[in-house]
């Protein structure tokens, strides 16, 4: 860490510049994942740090001979500098916003594979950062239809799956045909223009408009897969399976979610509802990876 580095070598106004450089460039590389200029820029700034360093420290080994270390030098100078790191960064992913990858295809097209993502935690009282639940409030923000939320998966609270929200305490969810019925109506809207899935092979899938209540999104259907494909000894007790339709009526304290590519997404349809306690928080930013 060249922050470290330069404040051993007696240079704080030189440790500040260069921790200023390393989030700057961390932060541009959060929004160009997978960019090649960037992983270039990245070893170019840590080769350039080290090259730093080392000519500063050959001075320093023959100018500073029977000069004492100031403060900030010494070994709980340099603590007190990680632990006033980690008392900014903590709190902001514990209470304010989360950093997340997105490692599948199964919200495409909304969020491409390997995209980050930002998370908005404050006010969905799942308050946790670096696999650690430190704190647990009830909810004090509404979730409504068409969020793309974080949630501790069901089946295993250690990862975190990103769904749209389909349903809300209330509702009644029918999955039929590939279409989404909310309360008797159809969400579905108009067929766009076919979309190219790269990863893992190429594909065209059927790309569809849909509506939720105050927004609108897109999702693509593989006409290639069964509509049902679930496992119906995993159901909760308020979902029906028969005749290739799914009916769930969504408790309160729960939700049905869905991946927007609907037929390459383990959700609400194989394994149940998401509790409110289990959401972690709201996608408010997606940064694709570069092409």
């Amino acid at each position: 860490m060249p922050l470290l580095g330069f404040l051993y070598l007696g240079r704080p106004g030189l440790a500040v510049v260069m921790l200023a450089l390393q989030l700057v460039l961390a932060g541009i590389g959060f929004t160009l994942p997978d960019s090649p200029m960037m992983a270039w820029a990245t070893l170019a700034f840590a080769v350039a740090s080290a090259v730093l360093a080392y000519r500063l420290a050959s001075r320093a080994a023959t100018a500073s001979e029977g000069v004492p270390q100031p403060w900030y030098a010494r070994w709980y100078g340099l603590i007190g500098a990680v632990v006033a790191m980690a008392v900014v960064i903590v709190p902001v992913r514990l209470f304010v916003v989360e950093p997340f990858n997105a490692p599948s295809t199964s919200m495409t097209p909304t969020i491409p594979v390997r995209s980050n993502l930002l998370v908005q935690k404050w006010g969905y009282g799942h308050y946790s950062t670096y696999g650690a639940k430190l704190i647990t409030r009830p909810l004090s923000v509404t979730v409504e239809r068409g969020d793309v939320i974080a949630f501790d998966y069901p089946r295993d609270p250690a990862t975190v799956f990103v769904k749209r929200v389909v349903g809300v305490p209330g509702d009644l969810v029918e999955y039929r045909d590939k279409h989404v019925f909310i309360n008797g109506s159809d969400t579905r809207g108009k067929r766009l223009d076919d979309h190219l899935l790269t990863d893992p092979a190429p594909k065209y899938l059927q790309r569809y408009r849909e509506r939720s209540a105050k927004s609108e999104f897109d999702i693509v259907i593989d006409p290639d897969v069964p509509a049902i494909a679930h496992d119906q000894q995993s159901l909760p007790a308020d979902c029906v399976s028969a005749n290739d339709t799914l009916r769930c009526k969504v408790p309160a304290g729960a939700y049905f979610v869905m991946g927007d590519n609907r037929d390459n997404s383990q959700d609400s349809r194989y394994w149940g509802f998401v509790p409110s306690g289990a959401i972690v928080g709201k996608v408010v930013a997606i940064f694709p990876p570069a092409q």
